[in-house]
């Protein structure tokens, strides 16, 4: 299922959405419960959950949780999103990132690859500022070498 959102306008009158459309998609494994836009949003569709007793869950866009940033000035680690399931009775936090890419890129080819943001910034979650990588090709990118081994005598 795909909606799409053209939304709304800026005090100027200009819409946001003529710059650029939001398309949204269910994740794999939560379909009728969760949607992933291509900015890098999580949704909650409105349902009814039943746990140990009934509850109707509104429709609400999703809060990110930036992972890694301390009082340090050292930069987001990660960014993820906590997804529950009331039929099972569980949540799990699941990083944006590797969620966009496995909705709107698919699986990737190589079972080490982690979501890679072009930019180096994981705040930005956008589709085009995504890719399947590794650590060894982002290293490499970055300028990193592994150290010298040397033989011992």
């Amino acid at each position: 299922m795909q909606i799409t959102n053209s939304g709304a306008t800026s005090a100027s009158g200009v819409g946001f959405g003529a710059l650029e459309q939001e398309v949204w998609r269910e994740i794999p494994g939560w379909e009728g419960v969760y949607s992933i836009s291509n900015m890098g949003r999580v949704k909650s569709h409105e349902r009814t959950c039943q746990g140990r007793y009934v509850r109707r869950v509104r429709e609400r866009i999703l809060t990110n949780h930036v992972n890694g940033k301390n009082g340090h000035g050292n930069p987001a680690q990660s960014v993820t999103v906590k997804l529950s399931n009331a039929e099972v009775g569980g949540s799990t936090c699941v990083p944006v990132g590797r969620l966009m890419l496995l909705v709107f890129v698919g699986q990737p080819n190589n079972e080490n690859a982690v979501a890679h943001y072009k930019d180096g910034n994981p705040l930005n979650a956008r589709l085009d500022n995504l890719m399947w990588s590794t650590f060894s090709a982002i290293g490499k990118e970055r300028g990193y070498s592994p150290p010298r081994r040397t033989k011992r005598k």
